[in-house]
């Protein structure tokens, strides 16, 4: 069982091959669902995929994250207007960052099957 992802989630972006660096800025996401946890929406496929995600990458890279690709971490059980939650097992790449590194899930009560 797994944590579903709220927006409270601690989410960084980071470079592939290496642990998050100082300087790299949480990522912060946004979600619409009305499947809440603690007063706070879980998150969704989607809310990554919008414009509502915001992650700054002041390295040499340089400008912001523009695109999340999921690999992993989408909901086969749990479904919010029949689109799968996110879980705590999210793996993503990132375009100008790396790859997407959880830190916190932003709530433990919730579990889901993936």
């Amino acid at each position: 069982m797994e944590d579903v992802l709220t927006t409270a989630a601690k989410l960084r972006c980071g470079p592939a091959a290496a642990p998050p660096l100082p300087g790299h800025a949480a990522i912060g996401v946004t979600s619409e669902a009305v499947l809440k946890v603690k007063g706070k929406p879980v998150l969704l496929e989607s809310s990554f995929l919008s414009p509502g995600f915001q992650c700054a990458n002041p390295d040499s890279a340089g400008g912001l994250c523009t695109k999340f690709i999921l690999t992993a971490g989408a909901s086969t059980v749990l479904k919010v207007n029949n689109e799968p939650v996110v879980l705590a097992t999210i793996a993503a790449t990132i375009t100008l960052a790396g790859t997407l590194i959880k830190v916190d899930a932003g709530q433990s009560i919730l579990h889901v099957r993936e």
